[in-house]
């Protein structure tokens, strides 16, 4: 298989192709236009997150991209409840980000938060954080802006500008940036399906 899509109607509900065959993905497309047009919809409707692949191709082929949280002023509401566990599931992706932005690794990055201190270091093998750690390269910050920023809500600058945001040094802030870089926050559109 190379791909496949679940569709409603006109609304590409989920899309995905294989990388290596990027002509599935426009196969896919082509046949989702072609059946839209049978059943005389104007418009395919894709729901996916900003740096999908299929985004890509209606910008491409001149279409129009809407974020649906900004149209319609969603808000979303999320806890850490273990900082520790979270920290520790998301060192792969951290480590991802490190390697994908082209730094020199290892790279350190301690964080205080409330009472409690981490020191993360990423390494292109075995990445790890230890508990009531710092280095000079350190942040300061309230749990919901840590919240925010790890989930990719908020950029740096946006966190430095909150209440309780300290950073020790410059270079603290660009490990932030490429750790921590601002994403889309994406839903299927079937979580918000009522029964």
């Amino acid at each position: 298989m190379r791909g496949y899509a679940f569709v409603k109607d006109h609304k590409i509900l989920e899309i995905a192709s294989h990388p290596a065959y990027p002509q599935a993905l426009r196969a896919l497309l082509g046949r989702v236009r072609a059946e839209a047009l049978e059943r005389t919809y104007p418009e395919v409707i894709v729901h996916a997150p900003i740096d999908h692949p299929v985004i890509e191709a209606f910008r491409a082929a001149s279409g129009k991209i809407i974020d649906q949280d900004e149209y319609d002023g969603t808000a979303s509401m999320y806890h850490i409840p273990s900082i520790d566990r979270f920290l520790e599931a998301i060192l792969p992706e951290l480590t991802e980000r490190a390697l994908q932005s082209g730094a020199t690794l290892p790279l350190e990055l301690g964080l205080t938060v409330g009472d409690r201190r981490w020191l993360l270091h990423i390494e292109a093998q075995g990445s790890r954080f230890e508990r009531d750690k710092l280095s000079r390269r350190h942040l300061t910050l309230t749990p919901a802006a840590l919240v925010r920023l790890a989930l990719g809500h908020t950029g740096i600058d946006r966190a430095g500008a909150e209440d309780g945001f300290e950073s020790s040094t410059g270079t603290a802030l660009e490990v932030a940036r490429i750790l921590f870089p601002v994403r889309s926050i994406w839903r299927s559109p079937l979580d918000s399906a009522t029964a």
